[in-house]
């Protein structure tokens, strides 16, 4: 069997119906689009060569929709030089917070006191999540201190407080996270939220799923702080380089980042790949996208398996004398490198 058929047949596999309507919406869309020129944007680097445009992959869109759906495929190679640009984003002095315009103004009176007013209901629940050991006293002590840290940072950064507070409760909620470390990482949130003028949920969602996926490897930016505003940098940059807004980013990322698709790859390579295919899907659309695929990939039927074995690629590694399975990530970079 050809290859393109082999892997033609793989994707029906995977996804049945599901996979062949996804196919017929990117051919649509190849169609709807003609030979409209988006061009992606990436940069280079001395061990890695340019790759093809979205140009080129849009003016082959009205092709066979197997041909089609592997040049979709083909985005790891972009998604690697994508996700090198991504990794250096932390290493700058300028944050995305700060190179774009932040709002610092002061809350009018009004507004002050309705959060100060929130910021009061919002104790309770805050002595709840917080789970804090030892005395009242001293959750009293914290419980006053947060409150005078979201207000000073909401005066500061011209959000409200009471949405800051709430925000602290869902990272302390959501992590496995000393309470002073989870109050310096909202100093990049409230940042974030006032310069793409989003609200909390969604940037903290995004956050704290992020270290629980990828904690390890992010601890090399060094402190919370600062691997939370590598995050959120991460986050706003793909959002200006995409089609999508950021809670729908967000969103995609939060599903992406726990698929088995994604298995081995970094925090970079997740958010560059639905950055990617924000330009042509929806991350909702993208994701369901990348499921039907990683089913082929990561736990393959009897029959899908022996294509595999066909084209010599195998679903194991070992590691340090142990076999394990590999992720579907990289099998899929090593499909694309034999189509």
């Amino acid at each position: 069997m050809a290859i393109v058929g082999t892997v033609t047949a793989i994707f029906e596999l995977a996804g049945g119906q599901q996979a062949l309507n996804t196919l017929q919406q990117i051919q649509q869309l190849g169609n709807q689009l003609g030979q409209k020129k988006i061009a992606l944007n990436v940069g280079t680097s001395s061990q890695q060569k340019s790759i093809q445009s979205f140009t080129g992959w849009l003016d082959k869109a009205s092709k066979a929709s197997s041909t089609l759906f592997n040049k979709f495929w083909a985005a790891p190679k972009a998604i690697a030089q994508f996700s090198d640009q991504f990794v250096h984003l932390g290493q700058v002095a300028a944050t995305f917070a700060y190179r774009m315009t932040l709002v610092t103004a002061p809350l009018d009176a009004l507004l002050f006191k309705v959060g100060k007013a929130a910021v009061e209901l919002e104790r309770t629940a805050l002595f709840t999540a917080t789970q804090i050991e030892g005395s009242k006293e001293a959750a009293v002590k914290f419980a006053r201190e947060t409150e005078k840290a979201m207000t000073d940072l909401a005066v500061e950064t011209g959000n409200n407080a009471a949405e800051l507070v709430g925000a602290l409760r869902l990272i302390i909620s959501s992590m496995d996270v000393a309470e002073k470390d989870a109050t310096k990482m909202m100093k990049p949130v409230a940042m974030t939220m006032t310069a793409m003028q989003e609200g909390a949920e969604e940037m903290v969602m995004a956050t704290t799923t992020a270290f629980n996926v990828f904690g390890g490897e992010l601890s090399r930016f060094g402190n919370m702080q600062k691997q939370t505003t590598h995050i959120l940098d991460v986050l706003g940059e793909s959002v200006k380089e995409g089609r999508a807004e950021f809670s729908d980013m967000a969103t995609g990322f939060g599903r992406a980042a726990t698929m088995g698709m994604f298995a081995n790859a970094s925090f970079e390579e997740v958010v560059a790949t639905i950055t990617l295919l924000s330009r042509v899907f929806t991350p909702a659309q993208a994701t369901t996208a990348a499921e039907n695929l990683s089913k082929a990939l990561v736990d393959p039927s009897s029959e899908a398996a022996d294509m595999w074995d066909q084209l010599k690629i195998s679903m194991y590694e070992v590691v340090d004398g142990v076999e394990q399975r590999r992720g579907a990530f990289d099998i899929l970079a090593e499909l694309m490198d034999k189509l």
